[in-house]
């Protein structure tokens, strides 16, 4: 019995630093680690963060960055339309410099009825610029009616 509680304290401790190693890039940018991260809401003006504002309903912006996440080839590894947000992972797949599970946070923010701010946020600081170039670039195209 004794050895299984010293097996199970070493898995803990080994998952712990894997967390301090991989995981905590920023301040305060993770908020929970198990097979992936879960990235939260970053505060006005921190690294990580990228915003901007469209000129359309949260509702289709909220559908249209599900398409260029889609063409992008990467997981939608959550959706919450209540909490207005999308968290993606594997772009190790068309970004090198990243784990698979490293995940991008996408929220929205009604501004006006027909204006949404679009934040994208991680706490890999040039995951989240990648990203936001692409995932803006995807839903300004949609938006304007352009197909690639």
């Amino acid at each position: 019995m004794k050895i299984q509680k010293t097996y199970f304290f070493n898995i803990l401790i080994g998952l712990f630093l894997v967390f301090l190693l991989l995981g905590c890039h920023g301040r305060g940018h993770l908020i929970g680690y198990t097979l992936g991260t879960y990235v939260s809401q970053p505060e006005e003006g921190e690294e990580g963060r990228h915003s901007e504002t469209f000129d359309c309903a949260w509702e289709d912006c909220y559908q249209d960055v599900q398409d260029v996440l889609k063409d992008m080839d990467v997981l939608i590894f959550h959706r919450d339309k209540r909490r207005k947000m999308i968290s993606a992972m594997y772009f190790d797949k068309i970004y090198k410099n990243c784990i698979d599970t490293t995940e991008v946070g996408i929220f929205f923010k009604e501004i006006e009825q027909d204006k949404t701010q679009v934040d994208v946020a991680c706490g890999n600081y040039d995951l989240a610029e990648f990203a936001s170039e692409k995932i803006y670039l995807g839903l300004s195209e949609k938006l304007s009616g352009i197909e690639e």
